[in-house]
Formats: C-alpha cells, sequence, structure tokens
C-alpha cells in the first residue's frame, strides 16, 4: 500500500502540459519586452548621434561662412544661392584682382556648397584686376574649377541658401545674413549665420602714407624752441608714433 502512495503523490508533483505552455508564453513575452526596450535605447542612441553630428555640421558649416565675412572688406554680389567677397586690397590698388576675390557657391545639382579662391602662388600674368564696377557673378563663373581659381567643397546635403545684406546697394553691405537649409535625411534643418565686415568703405584703401598724415590733429605742449617740447595727439595708438617723429624732426632743426 505504501509505494502506490509514493507513486500517485510523485505524479501529482510534476507539471502538465497546459502548465508548460504557459510558461513558455511567459518567457516569450518578457523576452520580446527586453528586445523591444533594447531597441529603443539603441534608436534613441542613434538619434542622439545624428542629431550631435547634424550640430557638428551645422556649426562647421556656419564658421566658414562668417570667418569668410568677417575677413572681407567689401561684398561684391550676393544674391540666393552665391556670395562674392573682396578679402582685402592687397596691392593698394583700390580695385579688386582675382587673388583678392573668394566666391560662395551652392550647386542646385549637387547640394554642394562650394568654395572658390585663387592659390598663393597665383602667377601675376593670370592675377586680373578688375574695375569695382564689374560684374563680378559673371566674370568669376567661367573661372571656376581651373587652375587659377580652384575649387574646394565646404558641405553637402545643402538644399536652400539664401542671402541677405543690410544695405541696398550691395557694395555698401556692412552685415551679411545668411539662411542654410541641411538635408538630414528624415528631416532638413535651417540655420542661420550673421556676420560682420572686417572694414567697408575708404578705410579698406587708405595708403600706409596716408594713415600717417596727422599733423592738423597734433597739439603742441612744452617748450618747442628748445627742443624739448613733447606733442599730444589726439589720436590714441599710431598718432602716438606720428607725434614721435615730428618731434625728432623739430629737435633736429634747432640743431
Amino acid at each position: 500500500m505504501t509505494t502506490p502512495r509514493g507513486t500517485k503523490r510523485n505524479r501529482r508533483s510534476g507539471l502538465t502540459l497546459l502548465e508548460l505552455l504557459l510558461a513558455s508564453a511567459g518567457t516569450a513575452l518578457v523576452g520580446v519586452a527586453i528586445v523591444m526596450m533594447l531597441s529603443a535605447v539603441t534608436m534613441g542612441t542613434r538619434s542622439s548621434s545624428d542629431l550631435r553630428q547634424a550640430v557638428i555640421k551645422q556649426r562647421a558649416i556656419a564658421g566658414r561662412i562668417t570667418a569668410a565675412v568677417r575677413a572681407s572688406c567689401m561684398v561684391l554680389a550676393a544674391e540666393d544661392d552665391l556670395l562674392i567677397l573682396w578679402m582685402a586690397d592687397l596691392d593698394l590698388s583700390g580695385t579688386p584682382n582675382l587673388a583678392e576675390i573668394r566666391r560662395i557657391e551652392r550647386d542646385n545639382a549637387s547640394g554642394e556648397l562650394r568654395h572658390y579662391m585663387a592659390p598663393g602662388d597665383l602667377s601675376p600674368a593670370a592675377n586680373t584686376q578688375f574695375p569695382l564696377d564689374a560684374d563680378f557673378a559673371a566674370i568669376t563663373a567661367p573661372l571656376r574649377s581651373t587652375a587659377a581659381f580652384p575649387r574646394e567643397v565646404w558641405a553637402t546635403g545643402v538644399t536652400r541658401w539664401s542671402i541677405a545684406t543690410d544695405m541696398e546697394t550691395v557694395r555698401d553691405t556692412t552685415l551679411v545674413s545668411t539662411r542654410l537649409t541641411l538635408d538630414l535625411g528624415e528631416h532638413e534643418e535651417p540655420m542661420l549665420a550673421v556676420a560682420a565686415l572686417r572694414s567697408t568703405g575708404n578705410t579698406s584703401f587708405i595708403h600706409a602714407d596716408d594713415i600717417w598724415d596727422m599733423t592738423d590733429d597734433v597739439e603742441i605742449d612744452g617748450d618747442e624752441a628748445n627742443g624739448k617740447g613733447k606733442k599730444k595727439s589726439k589720436h590714441k595708438g599710431k598718432g602716438k608714433g606720428k607725434a614721435k617723429g615730428h618731434k625728432k624732426g623739430k629737435g633736429d632743426h634747432h640743431h
């Protein structure tokens, strides 16, 4: 009698087929939940990484555009998808030449933001001088991607680029604002950039001799007859250097 009772008790302690199925289904549900959670974390991390890359790309493009504007003395042409800048009057001619010009444009077909500028070893024969009232958009267009005006790609995936200036006459511009839209795959992100030119107007074209011509703005103080007088400049910095030069000259004339 003892053995059959023990056998019956052992059979009752096992799992039925239904219980096994329910346990397997519960385990599967837990596994699915874990997989979904990990997938969501992965997608969130990837999205954050893509956003960081987009922000870095935007800042890099904005930095290049604003740096180009700030390093220039005049806007020669400005319209949607095109900005031409006069960097500096390096030869003090009062008019731009090819070595002093940079062209930034968006190519509609490729979506590239392209930059054109003459190389540092540009030959004098290729360094063409242009009148200030020239059509620089038309003049520089055939020079693009040549040895004298090579191309550099600044950005890709640019869908739109609009440019605005603070003056009606483009050559009087002091402030340039741009709105550039990037294709980030699932959406487009506009980017704003505003920059002021380094210098404007005639101040960019003053010759070195003219900068020091401040004799009318200098006041005399002290005994000039003894060569010991001091001159006070109304200008700071470089004007002070001019006054010292005149002081020495007066002293030599006295002797």
